[in-house]
This record gives C-alpha cells, sequence and structure tokens, in this order.
C-alpha cells in the first residue's frame, strides 16, 4: 500500500485523476480516497492535521507495517525555480528544532533538498531550505508506523524571491502538481517495489511452522528463530533447512544454539 498524503484539494485533484482513486464511504475526519493499492488523504494545512490525517490514513487501512509513505505539496524556495520537484534528503521542524533524515535507498528522478517546516507562513526564505507547513509531521507520523526508507515527502516549489507566495492559487498549485506527475508517479513505483520486498523479507521462512510444529518455542524464541531462518535463508538460499535434521534434539533452546553454530560455520561469501 502506498499511503499519499496532501494539504489542499487543489494538490490532491491531479493526484486523483492520475491514479484514478475513488472517495472513500468510510466515516473519516478527513477526505479520503484510494485504488489499487495507493491510498490518499487530504489533510488541510499545518502540522497538527498533517499528524492526525497520516494517524487516521494509518487506521483506516488496517496498520501494516510495511505500508510506503508519500507527502506531496507544494513548498517555497529562494533559489529554485518555480515547478520544480525535489525529494526530501533531510526535514526540520523550525518550533521543535528536531531534525530527520529519510534513507534514500532508491534513485530519486529529481533533485533533493532539505526542507524546513514551518508553523506560519513566512515572507523571508532561508538560504537553501526549501520551506512548507505539513513535512516533518507526516514524516514523524508515518516513521512511527514503518520504516523510515518507506517514508518521504516530495515537494514542489510554488514561490521563490521572484515570485512570492500571496500570488500562489488554486489553479496555480493544480497546474504545478499536474505537471510533476511523471515524476510523482517514479517514486511511487520505486516505493512500491521496496515496499513489496520488505513485505517479503518479514515473512516467516517456509520451514517456520515445521519447526514450531515439532518443538515449543516460548515467544522470545520464536523470534529468534526467525531471525536464525531468515539469516540462513539469505545466506544459503539454495539449502532449505529442515526440522528433520534437529530431529535427535529434545528442547528448543538446544535447536537454536545448533542453528546459530551451523550458520557460523558457513563459508564467507564475498560476491
Amino acid at each position: 500500500m502506498i499511503n499519499l498524503v496532501v494539504a489542499l484539494p487543489a494538490e490532491a485533484r491531479p493526484l486523483i485523476r492520475h491514479f484514478g482513486l475513488r472517495r472513500r464511504p468510510d466515516a473519516s475526519p478527513f477526505p479520503l480516497y484510494d485504488n489499487d493499492g495507493i491510498s490518499l488523504i487530504v489533510s488541510g494545512v499545518g502540522k497538527l492535521k498533517a499528524a492526525a490525517a497520516t494517524a487516521c490514513l494509518h487506521a483506516a487501512n488496517g496498520a501494516a507495517p510495511d505500508h510506503a509513505w508519500l507527502n506531496i505539496g507544494i513548498a517555497g524556495n529562494g533559489a529554485r525555480a518555480l515547478g520544480e520537484g525535489v525529494l526530501a534528503h533531510s526535514i526540520k521542524d523550525a518550533a521543535t528544532r528536531r531534525c530527520w533524515y529519510p534513507p534514500l535507498v532508491f534513485q530519486p528522478p529529481c533533485e533533493t533538498t532539505a526542507v524546513l517546516t514551518l508553523d506560519r507562513p513566512a515572507s523571508a526564505y532561508p538560504e537553501t531550505d526549501s520551506v512548507d507547513m505539513e513535512a516533518s509531521a507526516v514524516y514523524e507520523t508515518a516513521s512511527r508506523f514503518s520504516t523510515g526508507e518507506l517514508a518521504h515527502c516530495f515537494k514542489i516549489i510554488s514561490d521563490n524571491r521572484a515570485n512570492p507566495s500571496h500570488a500562489v492559487s488554486a489553479a496555480s498549485t493544480e497546474q504545478l502538481v499536474t505537471q510533476k506527475l511523471d515524476e510523482i508517479e517514479a517514486i511511487v513505483r520505486q516505493l512500491r517495489q521496496l515496499a513489496e520486498e520488505m513485505t517479503r523479507l518479514r515473512a516467516p521462512p517456509p520451514e517456520f511452522e515445521r519447526f514450531l510444529a515439532r518443538w515449543h518455542f516460548t515467544v522470545s524464541e520464536r523470534h529468534r528463530l526467525h531471525q536464525l531462518l531468515r539469516c540462513w535463508q539469505l545466506r544459503v538460499p539454495e539449502r532449505q533447512l529442515s526440522p528433520a535434521e534437529f530431529g535427535a534434539l529434545a528442547r528448543a533452546g538446544e535447536v537454536l544454539v545448533l542453528l546459530e553454530r551451523r550458520l557460523q560455520g558457513l563459508p564467507v561469501r564475498l560476491s
């Protein structure tokens, strides 16, 4: 699932059309749309609304751990050209001074930027940062529900020193987002692939249930068994373990010890 969080209806309309999203009938305090593994929520302007909408979308979609998140919206930047799309490589909250650094584990289809999230519009621009009013709240909230690699912020420059923010309109905002749909589509596609890969890695190895059926593992031992079997699968993917290989052992703890020893004895692969 890809979760899109936008502040304004004008930001949402091009995305709704492009992805074929439909309004959900759920009773929700925020407009919510979805289709084919993509959900979108319209938060309204500001950090409190953005955080609440992010949490609302998480709950509405079943609170799964490997959903990807993308905050899309307009931002100001004193030096960048109008209409430029940028992905955040750092996010700072101006009020709390807290900082986040979204891990970019894929190749962005655009330049990256530092984003400074403000509590209210400002007439002056920082030297290099892009400024908005939602990114820090969306990222902080989304990263509580998923991994940092799956949460990102894409901003489109709507104003700069030569084109002040008071000239930004709903029509110009909608046009800016429309012009960047190809870049947004590319980011969504890469996030979808990453989310699917992380879901696959979290899934129990195929032999996990067979081990559980043969021995009684405590909750902590189950977690350790999952980790060890996953390590084995990654290091020796062509060789699946069988509980029969540990059949002489009476206790789950003994199985874990032997499995750890066998992992330690595997040769190191350099390629």
